[in-house]
Formats: C-alpha cells, structure tokens, sequence
C-alpha cells in the first residue's frame, strides 16, 4: 500500500505500467518516461488526456462510475500483453525528447518577458 508521494519522474521509467488519475503532469510523466498508461480520469480535463493517449495507442481510460479493481488489473495485463503499446509510447517519448519543451518554454519566457 502506498501512502505517500512517489517521484513520478524516478518511479515511471521502472514500472511497466503507469495506473494514474491522468492530469497533465502524470500524463507527460509517463509519456516522457515511455510507460503505458492505465487511468481513471475523475475531471474533464483528466479524461481528455487520458482520451488523447489512448488514441495514440498506449493507453486504456476507464470510466469513473464504473471502474472496479478487477477492470485495473485487466487493464494493466492487456497493455503487458500488447508490445506495440510500448513501441507506440516510445515512439511518442522520442518525439517529446526531441521537441526539448523545457528549453522552447524557457526560450519563450526569455523572447516574450525579456532577461
């Protein structure tokens, strides 16, 4: 049981699924880490990036109202049994590496705000 905070960041490039609520920060967590998905979105904007992954492929979103615990576990093995889930969200690490958006959103500040 987990009780406490993980270090996204440190913990997402160990697992081989992420089960997250799916806001903006565990989506890009995962998705810069190259982990699959699992979420259950509980606000609109949690379910759209949720929506948006799996429509890329590497992820599942379950429905709030009707999500059991059986539902994650079955989740989680249909994307350990499905290895093109973890190509497709590799391919889209690679992109998210190549785009480098801390160092376009700091070259934005600086040509925006100034020094």
């Amino acid at each position: 049981v987990v009780t406490g905070c993980l270090p996204a960041h440190i913990v997402n490039p160990l697992a081989d699924v992420s089960v997250i609520h799916g806001g903006q920060n565990t989506v890009m967590q995962a998705c810069i880490s190259g982990t699959p998905i699992v979420g259950v979105g509980m606000h609109p904007e949690q379910q759209a990036n949720l929506d948006a992954c799996a429509r890329k492929g590497f992820a599942i979103r379950l429905n709030r109202e009707t999500v059991t615990s059986t539902a994650i576990v079955d989740a989680v093995q249909s994307l350990l049994d499905d290895k093109d889930a973890r190509r497709r969200v590799e391919a889209f690490q690679k992109i998210l590496r190549e785009w480098d958006g801390p160092a376009n959103a700091a070259q934005f500040l600086v040509e925006t705000f100034g020094d």
